[in-house]
């Protein structure tokens, strides 16, 4: 009894240690979204200049992390609604090729995706999903922590829409 009592100090000490570290970084919304080069699934090269003007809505992910698999679903349905308006890019992280492939098939995803250009780095991110509205200028509107629903995508998007720059 005593050894389950020390574990669950334990792990209550650790996530009061690491859960701040989780959304520490240095991205601020109003901060420049870092430039990068996309190499996608299908062989695309999307660099981030040429995204310039449009919203942009960035899910940062990883294959193996619960959170990333639940979201993946209203991601898409968002996608699919604001095509045309905002444009989506996904961001594998410690993710193998294989296990990328397995992930888009399952979940039906559309939009443009590939491994890290780099960007998990320049903005310092150490927990996954997280969700970066950019403004059509290049700018941070918004980072969002954890798995996002369509609801909350969609209020995202419709916000950065009517702001604009």
């Amino acid at each position: 009894m005593m050894k389950k009592v020390l574990t669950a100090f334990a792990l209550l000490a650790a996530l009061l240690v690491f859960l701040p570290l989780a959304r520490a970084g240095d991205a601020r919304e109003d901060a420049v979204f870092p430039p990068f080069t996309l190499t996608t699934m299908d062989g695309r090269t999307i660099d981030s200049a040429d995204l310039r003007g449009t919203p942009l809505f960035v899910n940062v992910m990883a294959t193996w992390c619960p959170p990333c698999k639940r979201e993946a679903p209203d991601v898409e349905r968002a996608w699919r609604e604001f095509k045309g308006k905002v444009q989506f890019i996904g961001i594998f992280v410690a993710s193998g090729d294989r296990a990328m492939e397995d992930f888009v098939e399952k979940y039906d995803l559309t939009f443009p995706a590939g491994k890290d250009p780099g960007i998990v780095g320049d903005l310092n991110l150490v927990a996954f999903p997280v969700g970066i509205f950019v403004t059509p200028g290049g700018k941070i509107a918004k980072m969002h922590y954890g798995g996002i629903t369509y609801e909350e995508l969609k209020t995202s998007l419709e916000e950065i829409l009517k702001e604009g720059d």
